[in-house]
């Protein structure tokens, strides 16, 4: 598989990881499942496990989730409209859920914790939405567009 399988990428990455432990990850491309395996037995190795399902995860976002996120900001800068894990997204704002009220950029607050990333109302935190990285496989594709759009429109800063 290369970098240019994108379009036909059905990836996720399903993990346990524990203390640093990865107990089990599975990848599933085009229909086919993938296991790797990554235990130890009373801890030992378990830093070099944490180490290599570190750089599987990287290799993954290196070669297909970047790819994916520049193609859908490629979309936005054109002014065409797109969803991502439910999240309408449109020049002016994005839709959480579907037939939503629209949340302007100006007002989207975005929050990334360990295990989630949420997306929120800024003047009513109750309205958000929140994704876990185990679970929506887009999590990180999420993260990185509406992160780099809000940076470009100025309303989210890294520091």
């Amino acid at each position: 598989m290369n970098r240019f399988d994108v379009v036909t990428l059905q990836a996720a990455i399903v993990g346990n990881v524990n203390n640093g432990l990865v107990q089990q990850d599975e990848v599933w491309d085009q229909g086919r499942t993938m296991k790797i395996r990554l235990k130890s037995m009373y801890g030992v190795n378990k830093i070099a496990l944490a180490q290599k399902f570190a750089k599987i995860v990287n290799i993954f976002l290196d070669y297909f989730f970047d790819d994916i996120s520049r193609g859908l900001l490629e979309k936005f800068h054109k002014g065409e409209s797109f969803s991502l894990l439910g999240v309408s997204f449109f020049s002016d704002g994005v839709n959480l859920k579907k037939d939503d009220q629209l949340i302007k950029w100006a007002d989207l607050g975005t929050q990334s914790y360990t295990r989630y990333y949420a997306m929120y109302s800024k003047s009513d935190p109750n309205h958000y939405k929140a994704f876990e990285y185990l679970v929506d496989w887009n999590t990180a594709t999420l993260y990185s567009v509406s992160r780099e759009i809000l940076k470009e429109k100025g309303f989210w800063s890294e520091t």
